[in-house]
């Protein structure tokens, strides 16, 4: 069906970092769906994967009803790497985000006895996913429309600013379209009918964006007054993206802030269908038998990837480091040389945005098609909007100065006007 605009471009092999087409062009991946192909392509991490499961016999899914210590060890190795007790496996994470919500609910009303406390907020800018309760945690105020045409949506979900205002919440109005002042945001003891507040830790819907030690103090202090869960979205940004395996590790992005529930995905394993959700004991105990379930959610072949991916990442702390110092460098170098005005991000996801009034004739549509002519695959759905850079995590240093070598001509051409 008709729901994306392909590129002109036919891609057949794959090779580490690199994409082939089928007029034998090699480029580099430095977008890999948002980070979804961690391991590049056809590395020899995911050789030796699928060469097992060819040579003896394993079955590539069991029902979730049969035990496997393949799946045992996937979701041991996820809770001791991410330090929490239970995990929930799923395919997406549109579909993390649902069951995370869904937890935190069920946790107020059969654990805490609260079944009026039933609200989710985010935070502006936050994107979700495109299934019930996700999108409507989302904030859609810049693309109205992903809920647009869809009905009715779920109630008890706002958007507040990032200043953590309750009083100028705002809500999806199903009938006309459009956001709405909440009244539910100005009542006296709003805040104490909230069940969490979901939010990226790093923002990446169509930008990135770290926060202050301002916000995470705020957020923290509201939390220890009025009792909320808090639920991060890190479905883009762990498994080691951000340089420790959760981004809410690194103390510099959260500055110790850390969620009662997390939801990760797209990388987790190395491009298969995975996510997981993961809590402490004190809210998974909400999930009992029956209550909520996913059918292909930790098929053998996907925990077999999951496990080598944070393998992966156990045994290469050191070099994503070193890739993150090459980031920061290389964009510092774009900003003084007038090419970019600005980049956020941390480890190896990142953002930046072009110095437009530097760019003769340039936008994001026109960046990406003239990014490929010098080999380099990047993607923006905005105008106007930051791009982002979400390479494989195992990328050659090699490939990654190369990379910035290739966006470096690709914005020079637009000021000189010449390629």
């Amino acid at each position: 069906m008709n729901t994306i605009e392909r590129l002109p471009l036919n891609i057949v092999y794959g090779q580490g970092s690199k994409l082939i087409d089928d007029e034998g062009n090699g480029y580099l991946d430095f977008w890999g769906d948002e980070g979804v192909a961690s391991m590049g392509y056809c590395t020899p991490t995911m050789r030796k994967l699928f060469d097992r499961y060819a040579t003896f016999n394993i079955p590539h899914r069991l029902p979730d009803a049969y035990q496997n210590p393949r799946r045992t060890e996937a979701a041991q190795l996820l809770c001791d790497t991410a330090k929490y007790d239970q995990a929930f496996f799923c395919n997406s994470g549109a579909e993390a985000n649902e069951a995370a919500i869904k937890l935190a609910r069920r946790y107020w009303s059969k654990v805490a006895g609260r079944s009026d406390r039933m609200r989710i907020l985010t935070v502006e800018g936050n994107f979700h996913g495109r299934t019930g309760y996700a999108l409507a945690a989302s904030d859609s105020i810049d693309s109205p429309y992903h809920k647009a045409g869809y009905g009715p949506t779920p109630e008890g979900f706002s958007v507040i600013h990032d200043d953590l205002d309750i009083t100028r919440a705002r809500s999806w109005d199903s009938d006309r379209e459009c956001y709405y002042r909440d009244p539910q945001g100005a009542v006296d003891g709003a805040w104490d009918r909230v069940a969490a507040v979901i939010m990226a830790p790093i923002l990446g819907n169509n930008t990135v964006k770290t926060y202050t030690s301002v916000f995470w103090e705020r957020l923290e202090a509201l939390r220890q007054a009025h009792g909320f869960l808090i639920i991060f979205d890190e479905v883009q940004v762990a498994t080691g993206r951000t340089g420790t395996f959760c981004a809410h590790h690194n103390p510099a992005v959260t500055h110790g802030v850390r969620p009662d529930i997390v939801a990760i995905g797209k990388g987790i394993a190395a491009g298969l269908p995975a996510a997981v959700v993961l809590a402490d004991d004190r809210v998974a105990c909400a999930f009992q038998p029956g209550v909520h379930f996913s059918t292909f959610g930790a098929s053998m072949i996907v925990c077999q990837a999951m496990t080598e991916v944070i393998r992966w990442w156990e045994e290469n702390q050191a070099q994503l480091k070193e890739h993150e110092e090459i980031f920061r460098g290389e964009f510092i170098s774009l900003e003084d040389d007038g090419l970019i005005q600005a980049f956020d991000g941390a480890g190896v996801h990142w953002g930046f945005t072009p110095q437009w009034s530097n760019l003769w004739n340039a936008n994001g549509p026109r960046l990406v098609e003239r990014a490929r002519e010098y080999r380099l695959l990047m993607l923006t759905h905005r105008e106007w909007a930051p791009i982002r850079f979400t390479p494989p995590l195992n990328i050659e240093t090699e490939d990654l100065k190369n990379g910035f070598l290739a966006l470096r001509r690709t914005l020079e051409s637009f000021r000189t006007g010449k390629r």
